[in-house]
């Protein structure tokens, strides 16, 4: 069917031949960029758009698998577009087919590297961009690193490959291994995939999108299957729907997610299109000539929690209960109407995804007494979208945080200083033991200080990047509270999820990561990630260091700020952006001098005045706050509107205030 395709786009081109001999055959066109790997342009959002040259220009590169024609925008030809030498027709993901002008390219290199790309369609976007489509990608594996920002190029693989390889167990990280078909006639990678918005589901074949960063469902077959649009002002079309979770197996994908709605989507071989949104919540491997997707994140482990108790300390008696690893079978799977198959390879610990029972309404853990069994999984079980249930935690930490310490009890919050790592190149390392105390901010959250990289060789000026990802820590003293008086009453733990680390060991500070890079223009990007639930957003405060490994005392706190949301979600941002010299000048001259930055508290609450996903400075003498967020579906910076219900019914010490209604 390929070969039918590429010949019948050769006889579109008008009176010059066939132009899509972009190589001569498979070894030279993987020559190029096998083993490769290369930064994507810095973006708060995951975009796969890296650098390149286009003769003399610098021009950005996109990559995008779904694309059968690689494309140039006419703003690349200064002089004008050349003269065209054909037209191709080629079909649309979207459905039906589309007419393009094709002309000569001078050479295309990135990374030094030259791209065997002679012709390319023109087409009408601004600024000046290229695309790769799958003509010069297909033989090529993409590995997208979500946290470094990077995507490495290596040899298409057969199916039979991956899955030899995804079988051997890994006790750092769980893999799921997501077959993909091909669209008949666009021969564009499909893969199934089930949206779920209330009781109401949209289940079937996906095209597999790297371009855009949003992903895009059909409004007809949506709408039909009982999904409902967000409503929009003077009766416009409907522009995004908000769901409960997007998933291409059992507790792997998104919950929730704002999603684009296509009022025009004609295809009757796909619903819709999964952007990185979606799987850029993973390491993830796209390989559509080999027909798979493989999706990698460090595993979870949900811990179990006790009752509320009092000011008493969990004696030895008490429940020894550990949080057991729970997923889905490794077999499950799930099947569209064409046959696209997902699977999983070895067992899962996904944290609390095994019942909807006592699951929050937007699908993320809530605290609950209880132990979470661990789910055994069935061979081939389908996939059902169900809420995740408790992510508790093990009377271990329980037990540390409800412990009394020089006359002082839990009052719900907890703080996990760590010891600064020893200096060294590349990725910090953390060595000694963990001291405990317990820290609660201004608006109740629980703050965990996390370990800063001692400056040292690889902290300096001229490091091109740095990944923090901090190893499991030693054991944890108890935690105490100020003040307290042991017979007062401790507050209820809201339980964490704790992920592994490269070695597998769990704990909660592997559950963050920062990866500081240098770009090329000489400012400074931060890219940070959680890699577990976040039931009520989070925020991570970060500490700038100058050039001689010195902390600045800048006047500006300077953070990451995460919504409510499922694990793996990452933000890049330049620290300070551009805007921030008009909003807080004196905060964007300070933060220019910084030339690293390390993790310093995390506090479990999103930054109020960041909505989504965002970086975030305040003035220390104003307490003025400005943020620069991820775009969404909606715009930039605008947060979903929840789907919770917010009213209820007021406690009896109100009701019996309220006065009486008038006779």
């Amino acid at each position: 069917m390929r070969g039918a395709f590429l010949l019948w786009l050769c006889l579109g081109v008008v009176g010059s031949g066939c132009h899509r001999e972009v190589a001569s055959g498979p070894s030279s066109r993987t020559e190029g960029l096998v083993g490769r790997t290369l930064p994507l342009l810095a973006s708060p959002a995951l975009r796969l758009t890296v650098a390149g040259k286009l003769g003399t220009r610098t021009v950005p590169v996109v990559l995008d698998v779904a694309r059968p024609l690689s494309m140039v925008s006419q703003e690349c030809f200064e002089g004008g577009i050349p003269p065209p030498e054909g037209t191709v027709r080629a079909p649309e993901i979207a459905g039906g087919f589309r007419a393009w002008p094709v002309v000569p390219l001078p050479a295309l290199t990135v990374s030094g590297a030259s791209v065997p790309l002679r012709t390319a369609g023109v087409s009408g976007e601004k600024p000046c961009s290229v695309t790769l489509g799958s003509d010069v990608l297909e033989p090529y594996a993409l590995t997208v690193d979500p946290l470094r920002r990077e995507v490495t190029f290596t040899a298409s693989r057969s199916r039979e490959m991956y899955v030899a390889e995804t079988s051997a167990s890994d006790a750092a990280r769980e893999v799921h291994r997501v077959e993909l078909s091909r669209e008949p006639v666009g021969d564009w990678p499909l893969l199934a995939a089930r949206v779920a918005q209330g009781e109401s589901e949209l289940t079937g074949p996906f095209v597999l999108s790297t371009r855009e960063p949003f992903s895009r469902i059909a409004l007809g077959p949506a709408e039909a299957q009982g999904l409902q649009p967000l409503e929009t002002a003077a009766n416009l079309p409907p522009r995004t729907f908000a769901v409960d979770s997007v998933d291409v197996a059992e507790g792997v994908g998104v919950r929730p997610l704002v999603v684009e709605a296509a009022g025009r989507w004609d295809s009757p071989s796909s619903l819709g299109r999964l952007g990185p949104d979606v799987w850029g919540r993973f390491t993830a491997t796209l390989d559509a000539k080999g027909g798979v997707l493989v999706l990698r994140r460090p595993r979870v482990l949900a811990a179990e929690v006790s009752e509320t108790r009092g000011a008493e300390a969990l004696g030895p008696g008490d429940a020894e209960s550990v949080g057991r690893p729970q997923g889905a079978s490794p077999e499950s799977s799930i099947a569209s109407a064409d046959g696209t198959r997902v699977e999983t390879s070895g067992t899962t610990v996904a944290g609390g995804s095994a019942s909807s029972k006592g699951a929050r309404p937007d699908g993320l853990s809530s605290p609950t007494a209880g132990p979470v069994a661990a789910l055994e999984g069935t061979r081939n079980a389908a996939l059902a979208v169900t809420k995740p249930g408790p992510a508790p935690i093990s009377a271990e930490a329980s037990r540390a945080a409800s412990t009394p310490m020089q006359g002082g009890v839990s009052d719900g919050s907890r703080t996990t200083p760590l010891p600064a790592s020893r200096p060294g190149v590349g990725t910090s390392s953390v060595d000694g033991s963990r001291a405990t105390s317990a820290s609660t901010s201004k608006d109740g959250s629980r703050s965990t200080p996390l370990p800063a990289s001692t400056p040292g060789a690889g902290a300096s000026a001229s490091d091109a990047s740095r990944t923090t990802s901090p190893p499991a820590p030693g054991p944890a003293a108890g935690a105490s509270g100020q003040g307290a008086s042991p017979g007062a009453p401790s507050a209820q733990l809201t339980p964490r999820q704790r992920c592994s680390d490269a070695h597998g060991v769990f704990s909660e500070e592997a559950c963050y990561g920062l990866h500081v890079r240098r770009e090329p223009d000489g400012t400074v990007s931060v890219v940070g990630a959680v890699f577990r639930d976040l039931p009520e957003g989070g925020r991570v405060h970060l500490e700038p260091v100058g050039a001689e490994g010195q902390r600045l005392e800048a006047g500006c706190a300077v953070g990451l700020s995460f919504p409510a949301t499922s694990r793996g979600l990452t933000t890049q941002h330049r620290l300070p952006w551009p805007s921030l010299a008009q909003s807080l000048p004196a905060c964007h001259a300070a933060l220019t001098q910084a030339k690293d930055f390390r993790l310093s508290l995390y506090e479990e609450a999103r930054q109020p005045e960041c909505p989504t996903a965002c970086a975030f400075v305040t003035e220390t003498a104003s307490r003025r706050t400005v943020c620069e967020c991820q775009p969404t579906p909606l715009g930039e910076g605008v947060a979903a509107p929840s789907r919770k219900k917010t009213s209820r019914e007021p406690p009896p010490e109100e009701r019996e205030l309220e006065p009486e209604d008038p006779r």
